[in-house]
């Protein structure tokens, strides 16, 4: 139960499966197509336990549920090294409890340099999400701004490693700052 206060929380297991889909180069473009499903479990949900008697409130408040997601992206080559990508999402969080429901839009743009040995990936992200219900807790419909921040670096074939015989052998480290800022405090 996310909502329980000034008491240990019991722990559940929280399942993701999904497939993802990119339509790389449309018709010889430099426009990519990209969906992604996912299923969301919750194994033991108590949403909204330890606030409500009835049934019928801490079902909106239910997490378990599907995600879609549809982006539409394209690279600018500025030469064989450096590119920039913008891009457009639209998601659906389809939950079972409608004030989880969410649906919104993110925009992004992405720098890459892809060099040798290091190739660098800089993104940043906005994004809105427009809740569907009022949240029984707070009596309110939420709403959200996200913004992010990445930066990810990866040297190919350090020390000349090769493991298993493979060309595209790399080690990366990864940098993100996520923020989500919701009209409920």
């Amino acid at each position: 139960d996310p909502y329980l206060t000034n008491t240990p929380r019991q722990k559940t297991d929280r399942e993701s499966m999904g497939i993802r889909f990119a339509f790389d180069d449309i018709l010889g473009s430099n426009f990519e197509f990209v969906y992604t499903y996912r299923d969301i479990e919750i194994d033991d949900e108590q949403g909204g336990y330890s606030q409500f008697a009835d049934q019928a409130r801490r079902d909106l408040l239910r997490r378990d549920g599907d995600n879609h997601k549809a982006s539409l992206l394209y690279r600018f080559n500025i030469d064989n090294l450096h590119f920039i990508e913008p891009g457009v999402s639209y998601f659906d969080q389809d939950r079972d409890g409608d004030a989880m429901a969410n649906d919104g839009y993110e925009v992004q743009l992405t720098y890459l340099y892809i060099g040798n040995p290091v190739t660098v990936v800089a993104t940043g992200m906005l994004g809105q999400s427009d809740y569907e219900t009022q949240n029984p807790l707070y009596d309110q419909t939420q709403d959200n701004d996200m913004y992010l921040l990445g930066l990810q670096l990866y040297y190919k074939e350090p020390f000349g490693w090769k493991p298993f015989g493979s060309d595209g052998f790399s080690v990366y480290c990864s940098f993100a700052y996520f923020q989500e800022d919701a009209n409920i405090d």
